[in-house]
């Protein structure tokens, strides 16, 4: 009815700074050393489910099917590389200890040729020079190196199992794990994964004559993250540029607002220079640490006197140099 019922207080006054700080960022591109080599090896394993004692490749059993799917596409993929130059292609197949050596090494290497075959027929272009077939009888490295990391088999029983493993004479260690109770635990879970197939890559590069080439390319991860804090996408600008704790991630803290994380970075700058010192000066600042802004300010400009001018765009300093010029005496040389 237009009646005041209650008068409301009048909200504290709110007091925030609009500044300019990513003007202040360093354009210099950042570049990383590397050393690239001629010769490139890459590999990658199949598990791939054979018929116990044969050598025949069921592609429709469907982890085959999957997993040959993956397989075709990492072969073209490889041999349609325009910048690398296939030079051979390796095919391991390796078998669990069941059965002695000599089986499973007749095994190992009758699988390793139906891989080779599979994949002659299925990858076009792909020469039968490029492909070799190998085998490992027994995988015994890779089954201590399962065992080693497995959390189920208890500590004590963990060791013996490796020790048996060590032994010279594999038929009889497969012999001895047959006997122990984690046997069964050890042909479930651990046996399967020893059955696999795996394919080698070695390539060169074409333009590369000798073996390792010392060279720089743009760093693209520092270079975004410069990008953003042009963009005023701060979060993004320190989560990028944090780690390289240079003069551009401090000021990617200080426009986030981690201003003792930007001063301990700046702390820790050689041969500072005149954007460093202003920085500086406005974190300080903004800590109240007048005195020490003033001198990191007179620093700036005895660098570059244009930085002088600069203070008006950012409110901190102006009231800097306002409190300067009664308190401190002239801030500028």
């Amino acid at each position: 009815d237009g009646e005041q019922v209650l008068e409301m207080p009048s909200p504290e006054k709110l007091t925030f700074y609009v500044s300019s700080l990513s003007s202040l960022a360093d354009d210099t591109p950042r570049y990383l050393f590397m050393i690239i080599d001629r010769v490139v090896t890459d590999n990658t394993d199949a598990f791939l489910d054979f018929d116990q004692g044969s050598t025949s490749l069921d592609t429709l059993r469907p982890g085959n099917a999957s997993e040959l799917a993956r397989i075709r596409k990492c072969f073209s993929d490889v041999y349609s590389r325009r910048d690398m130059v296939l030079d051979s292609i390796i095919v391991t197949a390796s078998c669990s200890p069941e059965g002695s050596v000599k089986f499973n090494s007749g095994l190992a290497g009758g699988r390793a040729l139906s891989v080779k075959r599979y994949v002659l027929d299925r990858v076009d272009g792909l020469e039968d020079s490029l492909v070799r077939s190998e085998s490992v009888p027994e995988n015994w490295e890779y089954f201590r190196t399962l065992v080693a990391n497995d959390t189920v088999l208890p500590p004590a029983r963990r060791d013996l199992i490796l020790k048996i493993s060590e032994e010279k004479d594999k038929d009889s260690a497969e012999s001895r794990l047959a006997m122990m109770p984690e046997y069964r635990y050890l042909r479930e879970k651990i046996y399967p994964r020893l059955r696999t197939v795996n394919f080698s890559f070695h390539m060169h590069r074409p333009d590369v004559e000798k073996d390792t080439v010392h060279t720089k390319v743009l760093d693209t991860v520092y270079m975004k993250g410069l990008e953003a804090l042009k963009n005023l996408d701060y979060k993004a600008a320190a989560s990028l540029l944090g780690p390289y704790k240079d003069y551009n991630a401090a000021l990617a803290m200080a426009s986030s607002g981690y201003d003792d994380t930007a001063l301990s970075i700046l702390s820790e700058l050689k041969d500072a220079g005149a954007k460093a010192d202003y920085l500086g000066a406005v974190l300080l600042a903004r800590m109240g640490e007048y005195e020490l802004a003033t001198e990191s300010f007179r620093r700036s400009v005895r660098k570059d006197p244009s930085m002088a001018h600069r203070a008006n765009l950012d409110p901190e300093l102006s009231d800097i140099v306002k409190k300067g010029n009664s308190e401190y005496g002239m801030l500028l040389p």
